[in-house]
């Protein structure tokens, strides 16, 4: 089994970079192609921040180079908005934690939305330290608290009650973009941690690849291209899930599905099946038993 990279607090993600160049690249659309991560912009760093300068040109360039990758991006962004916005409408206060938060701009695209809510953003230092520093700047409205974590080294529940972080609220997790980097023991002993130490109402959304990826099958829309991009930032994916046996994964760690959308589904929703979106991961959806 390949191992996830020893990480350190001081390290960037570049991939998380790469996720808000891709959110910016949309964001100017006027159509259903359209972004809603207007934000994105501003935290691309100054090596991805070339792509901005001719957003055309780049779009042509991302678009050969890592096919399906801005609509991934896209639906993603679209599909976990969703999710956060209609699970604070059924409740009326609460903990929204980001984990793994990277460049999110959720908390301070949503401000108003999130006024009555505890947010906590977890992510390695660095990232978090870049974030704070993009939101000073432009004067972003944002209550967010700032943790930082290290994912398979610090205890995450230990990091919890450091930080104030309630065992006894309504809690919604986000948790995008990260679990396919993460070791399959890391995944399963957070959810694992989470499904314990919450006594009250819990959410937990993120999405994940499918394991036949992961097992080297690159015969998925974009595989073979944002396998070699990846590979090329020194940041694989290494884990990944059935999307015919998420039931099985979830119910063994003591939750339920809500909702499930494999990548047709989110192609389907939100792009009428007429653009391409990586066809090798999924969105789940889940709340404890």
């Amino acid at each position: 089994m390949t191992k996830a990279p020893i990480r350190n607090q001081s390290d960037f993600i570049e991939s998380a970079s790469v996720t808000a160049l891709m959110r910016s690249l949309l964001s100017n659309e006027s159509n259903f192609l359209k972004n809603p991560d207007y934000l994105a912009k501003y935290f691309v760093t100054e090596k991805w921040g070339i792509f901005l300068e001719d957003i055309e040109n780049s779009k042509k360039i991302l678009s050969d180079r890592v096919p399906g990758c801005m609509n991934y991006h896209l639906v993603r962004t679209k599909q976990f908005d969703e999710f956060l916005l209609n699970w604070t409408k059924k409740n009326n206060c609460g903990q929204i934690i980001l984990l793994g938060a990277g460049l999110d701009s959720r908390s301070i695209r949503f401000h108003q939305n999130l006024s009555n809510f505890d947010i906590y953003e977890l992510d390695l230092y660095s990232m978090l330290e870049y974030k704070q520093n993009i939101i000073k700047k432009n004067n972003f409205l944002c209550k967010s608290n700032f943790v930082p974590i290290n994912f398979g080294v610090d205890n995450i529940l230990d990091i919890f009650k450091k930080n104030n972080i309630k065992s006894n609220q309504p809690t919604f997790i986000l948790w995008e973009g990260v679990t396919y980097f993460l070791e399959e023991n890391t995944v399963k002993e957070i959810l694992a941690d989470f499904n314990s130490f919450f006594e009250e109402e819990l959410t937990i959304t993120f999405d994940y690849a499918y394991k036949d990826y992961i097992d080297g099958n690159l015969n998925f829309f974009g595989a073979k291209e944002l396998n070699r991009e990846l590979q090329n930032i020194g940041e694989p994916h290494i884990f990944g899930i059935d999307p015919n046996d998420v039931n099985s994964f979830v119910n063994n760690l003591n939750y339920v599905i809500y909702e499930h959308f494999t990548a047709n589904d989110l192609e389907n929703k939100f792009l009428n099946n007429s653009f391409n979106i990586h066809g090798f991961h999924g969105i789940l959806n889940l709340v404890k038993i």
